[in-house]
């Protein structure tokens, strides 16, 4: 058989443990190539044979096992089966990749045995129900219990099977909680070699209970028909006599041989069969009934409570489970797979591994093991030359020590191994200073003779040149940091000459070989600050300084020039001067006085702004003065009431001068008001400030050119001017205040819905529940689906459909379309209102985004809106279009209708053509009964929570 393969494989020893309480681990591989669709919580079966390495290293009953993914996750598991030379163990993979290879790992020989094997942990939340040959697990939230009567086991398809071998021979199953409507898929292995009689009859693998005359039908039986040998689903009556619903498997199944059966129904009734991986038969039931007791290997049920009619099995079934969904088709070939035969790959790549005492992945000849499993303290080979030290092994690093340490176990030590690292380079020191030339180097371990560490020496031929000599004036760099002279220890003393004169003062900073820059030879400055003083200057008179620092002041000089200071306040006049070297009478030396006959008018005075007069004499009073530095002056701001004390007399944020205009008069609302002084200037009740500020047009009524006012799109907060859209342009700037594509301009100030928002400022302007962004996108030009000369921003009925595009919205529908759902019938042909609209089939789904009306399975327009049969009522709302008394849902799309040419129609179809089977009419209960899953097993709904 064709297997999921699990293939064991050895791996590099040295990889890190995931626990390191075990002593032995097996990496484990699943082979990807045999999985067709990614798994999620998939038991993978581990099978372990021959005497392998296992049940001799691990502890009785596989009690020390544990599972772990590539992460070191824990995985949950259990043993069906151990003896031994053999094991059987379900291992929880939490996901499979069907497109790579996934990795898990079994660990055993741990010092502390403790038994981790949980059937619950294993299959909860993905089973209901899991029966092995010798074990049954069953979901603790439905309180079912397991009642074996005389059957046996037999070595089965994956462990030991139940035997069905004679007449008595069954199991009950009572499952308090009904399996009615829900999804549901049961799996089992089935082998009729054992069969004494063969497979006569109908008998049952899995069934209800007896069945009283006049109770409600249940889901019937999953049986094997004796008559045909395959695989089927026998939907059993409550009245004796009558047959029930099949669905077949093609591959026979009494060849003595081991078949996997599968068999899944949705909570709707969509049932069907497989047999070893590969469907093989579908279709559709109706189940019914509340009786929760279920017999594995016997079915029975009363015929007017005066007959009992029992079939018993007479097979060997293996692994029944069942499960609370629907599997795919991938799970299904997947859980196929892994049961069939031998999927897990023992082979080693070396025949013995070697005890590593140090973990170095390196061992020692002696003591040994087989190389399968790995052993936590094992390596497969014998090549460490050190194993008391992991860091010697042939993959380490030879490295320079003082011991001789063979690290790499090559052989070689030190300087001898050509791989050896950690060496230091050598430099020459042929001046003996104990500083190497950086030009001659060797890189080895030991210091050879005459060789230093250094390569610090910048002249290896002068022993008094190396790196912190002392520096002399000889012109060389003798400490051998770059420089020549500096600092010497034999040089001059030289003082700051900060004026540059040639003359120092202060503390000497040092000793140079030459004079440096910025210094001198001697410290006779007695002002270093001013290079006209110095010992070699000439002495000022009248000036109290010492200029040529001989310890004298103003011993001889120059004359002095005096001004007369005729207010005596201080400061003279600058047309009136005489040169002195003594000060005369009624002069002094400031000059600068703008008007010496008022002593409250000189350089420095404090100035009185407005008052026309230059106080402080810096030639911005007086009339033609400009206090502010506006440029207008004193004249010309009082001519126009302005402010000469402030350059923004009205404080707009617009300067005097450039609202001045040429001749003071610009009025631009012509209010009266000068631009100058008035604080809005285009009246248009925004401050100008504001409108400065915000960048809006101060002098336009409406600066967006919107016809809006700015003062109506500014807002009630001067600071804060309205922004609808939350753009980057405040309405007074943005053509489009609202931000719905349409410009303000064009919208207008109208209230279309009368919402009590104008057209500008609303996002959906006629009120149909779609913004007018949404309705306008035809690349750029105002949208109008219905080319009814209405833009779809202001049509409430946007396709023209007769129903309003808000009640299209409100049932999902598509306002832009007269056929929403593409059916062929017309969206108004489909409709009543939007409070209760026209739902035929009470789907849920309106008719008019319905595109199956009457649910049949057919769709509205495959079906189309003719009347095939003539009742009067159109085929996509008949639910037995062609009045032949079998229901559309039950035929093909080929019996629904007589098709024919011409005048000569088909042949009317058979009850084989509508799938009637087992002898049944369309009017038989039997033919009520729909298709059903795998096992007649009640449904459970989805949403419960299973555990075990």
């Amino acid at each position: 058989m064709s297997t999921l393969l699990l293939c064991l494989l050895a791996t590099p020893l040295a990889m890190a443990w995931d626990d390191e309480d075990y002593e032995y681990r097996q990496e484990l591989v699943i082979d990807n190539t045999s999985i067709s669709e990614d798994l999620t919580d998939f038991p993978v079966l581990v099978t372990l044979s021959h005497n392998w390495f296992l049940f001799s290293l691990a502890a009785d009953s596989g009690d020390d096992l544990a599972f772990f993914d590539d992460d070191g996750n824990p995985l949950p598991y259990e043993i069906e089966r151990w003896t031994t030379t053999s094991a059987l163990i379900w291992v929880r993979v939490e996901e499979i990749d069907a497109l790579s290879e996934e990795t898990i790992w079994m660990y055993f020989g741990h010092t502390a045995p403790k038994a981790q094997s949980s059937g619950s942990k294993t299959f909860a939340g993905q089973f209901d129900f899991v029966m092995h040959g010798d074990t049954v697990y069953e979901n603790a939230v439905n309180g079912g219990y397991i009642l074996p009567y005389g059957v046996s086991m037999m070595t089965g398809a994956v462990g030991y099977s139940y035997l069905f071998s004679s007449t008595g021979k069954m199991i009950t199953y009572d499952d308090l909680v009904t399996f009615t409507n829900s999804d549901t898929t049961v799996t089992f292995w089935i082998n009729t070699t054992n069969n004494a009689y063969g497979l006569t009859g109908y008998p049952s693998v899995f069934g209800n209970v007896d069945l009283d005359y006049g109770e409600d039908i249940l889901w019937g039986s999953l049986s094997m028909d004796g008559n045909i040998g395959v695989a089927g689903l026998y939907f059993d009556m409550t009245q004796w006599g009558l047959v029930g619903e099949e669905i077949y498997s093609t591959t026979a199944v009494d060849d003595g041989a081991w078949h996997f059966v599968a068999l899944t129904r949705t909570g709707s009734g969509t049932t069907t069969v497989w047999v070893d991986g590969i469907q093989e038969g579908w279709g559709t039931v109706t189940p019914d009934g509340t009786d929760s007791i279920y017999n594995i290997g016997r079915h029975e049920h009363e015929y007017q409570s005066t007959y009992l009619e029992t079939i018993y099995l007479d097979s060997a079934i293996d692994e029944l489970r069942i499960a609370p969904e629907v599997r795919t088709s991938g799970w299904i070939q997947a859980e196929y797979l892994s049961m069939s035969g031998n999927y897990v790959d023992y082979e080693c790549h070396s025949s013995f591994q070697y005890y590593d005492g140090d973990g170095d992945g390196y061992g020692v000849s002696a003591p040994s093991l087989s190389m399968c499993p790995q052993w936590r303290d094992g390596a497969n080979n014998t090549s460490d030359c050190d194993d008391t030290n992991a860091n010697v092994h042939p993959s380490a690093q030879e490295v320079c020590d003082d011991g001789d340490t063979d690290e790499d176990c090559d052989g070689n030590i030190d300087d001898l191994d050509p791989d050896v690292d950690g060496e230091t380079t050598w430099y020459v020191d042929s001046d003996f200073d104990g500083q190497g030339d950086p030009i001659v180097s060797y890189t080895l371990c030991e210091q050879p003779l005459g060789f230093v560490d250094n390569s610090s020496d910048c002249d290896d031929d002068a022993s008094s040149i190396f790196l912190g000599a002392d520096e002399t004036c000889n012109s060389a760099d003798d400490d051998c940091d770059g420089s020549v002279d500096e600092d010497p220890i034999d040089g001059q003393t030289y003082w700051v000459d900060d004026d540059g004169d040639g003359y120092g003062t202060g503390s000497a900073i040092g000793e140079e070989c030459t004079v440096p820059s910025g210094m001198a030879a001697n410290d006779s400055d007695c002002d270093d600050d001013d290079d006209a003083i110095s010992p070699l200057a000439s002495e000022q008179c009248g000036d109290g300084i010492d200029n040529d620092c001989d310890g004298s002041v103003d011993e001889d000089g120059t004359k002095l020039t005096w001004y007369e200071d005729g207010d005596g306040d201080g400061h003279g006049d600058t047309y009136s001067s005489r040169t002195r070297c003594a000060q005369p009478t009624g002069y002094v030396l400031s000059s600068g006085d703008c008007d010496d006959g008022n002593d409250t008018i000189y350089p420095l005075a404090s100035e009185t702004c407005g008052d026309g007069v230059d106080s402080n004499c810096d030639g911005y009073g007086g009339p033609e003065g400009d206090e502010d530095v506006d440029g207008l002056t004193f004249l010309q701001e009082q001519a126009v009431n302005s402010d000469d004390c402030s350059d923004d007399s009205d404080n707009d944020s617009i300067l005097d001068y450039v609202e001045y205009d040429t001749n003071g008069t610009l009025d631009t609302d012509q209010d009266g008001t000068l631009d100058i002084n008035d604080n809005d200037d285009d009246n248009d009740g925004v401050l100008t400030a504001d409108e400065v500020e915000a960048g809006s047009d101060p002098h336009q009524t409406d600066s967006d050119g919107d016809g809006i006012d700015d003062g109506e799109e500014w807002g009630t907060t001067p600071s804060q001017p309205t922004n609808s859209d939350n753009d980057i342009y405040i309405d007074a700037l943005d053509p489009d205040d609202d931000g719905d594509g349409l410009t303000t301009a064009f919208e207008g100030t109208a209230d279309l819905d009368g919402d009590g928002t104008p057209n500008y400022l609303d996002e959906d302007s006629d009120g149909d529940g779609l913004d007018d962004a949404d309705e306008l996108k035809n690349n750029g030009n105002p949208k109008d689906t219905d080319d009814d000369g209405t833009i779809d921003p202001w049509d409430t009925d946007d396709d023209n459909d007769g129903i309003s595009t808000a009640d299209e919205l409100s049932v999902q529908a598509d306002p832009l379309s007269i056929d929403s759902d593409n059916d062929g019938i017309a969206d108004i042909d489909e409709w009543t209102d939007a409070s209760d609209p026209l739902d035929s089939d009470d789907d849920r789904k309106p008719d008019i985004v319905d595109d199956d009306d009457d649910g049949d399975g057919h769709l509205t327009s495959f079906e189309g809106d003719t009347d095939f049969d003539n009742d009067g009522t159109p085929n996509y709302l008949d639910l037995d279009s062609d009045g032949d008394g079998a229901l559309d849902a039950a035929e093909d799309s080929d019996h629904i209708f007589v098709y024919g040419t011409g005048n000569v129609a088909k042949e009317a179809p058979s009850d084989s053509d509508y799938g009637y089977g087992c002898n049944a009419s369309p009017s038989s209960p039997a033919w009520l009964v729909m298709l059903l899953p795998l096992v007649s097993i009640r449904g459970r709904r989805a949403t419960y929570s299973p555990r075990f």
